[in-house]
């Protein structure tokens, strides 16, 4: 892998950095005769290369120091490490060596180092017994008592294995390799998973030592890979083929570089897509949440006016006296009624004596309207947060729905590689960036009925108006 992208890589710069999600870095690779592309680095994934747009997160001081550091460095080499999850870019910008490190493991982290190896900027600080990550000191490999797998053979793999615990655990403990090569390995020489490592024999050992020979030469030296499917999803990638069972289907991938963009792009945008929408999701749990409740407060509201309007209509006309009055409204909430000893009534807010039915049906009646105009501004704020609970759902949707599908960047002109406008006429002009493309724009898109237009000033770029020979004066001035 790190030859592929050290491949891809040659030539270019780097032309913006940005977060997508909260953890993965997105450096934009620029060349003027190239493509761009997206170099992603995820302390979950790895790391490869995308034509895909991705969402962006916003400035932070990690993001700050690397775009102070990166921009217009060019890329030098990709670098890993034996055994290690561990990727290491290298990058020029004039006398200055920078790195960018990958730790792929636990947590992830990523890195930038300048010329000492001394940390510029980390995404994850660590600070353990084993190891410190933070700006100001010189970046060190994690500490690892595993044996890289070709430095494998009979004698380590005897000590590694004098253990009564299972030999899968003891080789994934002894071993820099990751589950599924240990378990790979163990299918090919035919020992089954769970056996005491100290039961095995010398002949067992052998064959172990051999297959892991082997499979690391394999990986190596692999151009391909096996993407294995389980119910339509991949389940396993590897640089080698797995003896799996059945019930996975198997697809073999010729181009890496872009089968890790269709398998990883995916899972990037769908994380910086649940990042996006958490908090308009809660949002909108507890708008659901409120409504739901101020529902049940306006049925109640509802209820309670209803009831206290038929008490009054039963007072007015008579089928109600004064002590079935009080019961009744006891009934409909405890701190309405009559106070025996005072003679003084309670409905609503004040006290009050009433010398007939009529004024009590008058008082329960009042105490029914103050209910329905408060029932009445409590539906207008139901109302309210039903529009706002609408309107944040449908963008949620929206966000969802355009979150989850991979963008592919629109495929830039040739004449986007430079600098260039279209005078009023209609007339494309176009300029270098640097050198390089200087020197592109003259030897490769120079024509017999174009114009070079260049300041006398050094460095200045030159600029070339397109069939500059036939265009009016206009085009020539702007």
């Amino acid at each position: 892998m790190a030859g592929k992208l050290d491949s891809a890589l040659a030539g270019y710069y780097v032309n913006n950095v940005y977060l997508t999600g909260s953890s993965s870095v997105v450096l934009r690779m620029h060349r003027s005769d190239r493509p761009e592309l997206s170099l992603v680095i995820s302390p979950r994934l790895g790391a490869w290369l995308s034509r895909s747009e991705f969402p962006r997160a916003p400035l932070d001081p990690f993001l700050s120091a690397l775009r102070g550091r990166l921009i217009r460095a060019k890329f030098v080499a990709v670098k890993s490490f034996e055994g290690e999850r561990i990727l290491r870019l290298e990058f020029s910008l004039g006398e200055e060596r920078l790195a960018v490190v990958g730790e792929f493991f636990g947590a992830g982290n990523v890195l930038l180092l300048d010329s000492d190896g001394v940390i510029v900027a980390c995404l994850n600080r660590i600070e353990a017994k084993a190891r410190i990550l933070r700006p100001g000191l010189t970046y060190t490999l994690p500490a690892s008592k595993a044996l890289p797998l070709s430095k494998v053979d009979t004698a380590h793999l005897s000590t590694i294995l004098a253990s009564n615990q299972p030999v899968e655990k003891l080789l994934g403990r002894g071993l820099a390799a990751p589950r599924r090569v240990i378990e790979e390995t163990l299918r090919r020489s035919g020992i089954e998973k769970g056996r005491d490592g100290s039961s095995l024999g010398q002949a067992e050992v052998l064959r172990l030592a051999d297959t892991l020979k082997a499979i690391q030469v394999e990986s190596t030296s692999s151009t391909r890979l096996y993407v294995y499917y389980a119910d339509d999803e991949p389940c396993e990638v590897s640089v080698i083929p797995l003896t799996l069972g059945t019930e996975y289907k198997l697809k073999e991938h010729d181009d890496l570089l872009q089968v890790l963009d269709e398998l990883f792009t995916p899972l990037i945008l769908q994380g910086s897509l649940d990042e996006m929408t958490k908090k308009p999701a809660d949002d909108l749990r507890k708008m659901e949440s409120s409504i739901s409740s101020k529902k049940a407060e306006a049925a109640l509201l509802y209820e309670r006016a209803a009831k206290l309007r038929a008490i009054a209509q039963g007072l007015m006309t008579g089928k109600v006296d004064s002590s079935s009055a009080a019961a009744a409204l006891r009934a409909v909430d405890p701190s309405y009624g009559m106070d025996e000893g005072t003679g003084v009534w309670q409905v609503g807010e004040h006290g009050f004596k009433v010398e007939s039915t009529y004024s009590l049906a008058s008082k329960v009646f009042s105490e029914a309207k103050r209910l329905n105009a408060s029932l009445a501004k409590l539906e207008e704020a139901i109302a309210k947060l039903e529009a706002r609970r609408n309107a944040l759902a449908e963008r949620l949707t929206t966000t969802t729905r355009e979150g989850t599908a991979a963008r592919p960047k629109r495929e830039r002109k040739w004449f986007e590689k430079f600098r260039w406008f279209c005078t009023s006429e209609g007339i494309l002009a176009l300029g270098g960036r640097d050198a390089g493309s200087n020197s592109l724009l003259i030897r490769r898109h120079l024509e017999p009925t174009d114009w070079v237009f260049q300041a006398e000033v050094a460095g200045s770029p030159f600029f070339l108006l397109k069939g500059g020979k036939s265009a009016g004066e206009q085009s020539r001035a702007e």
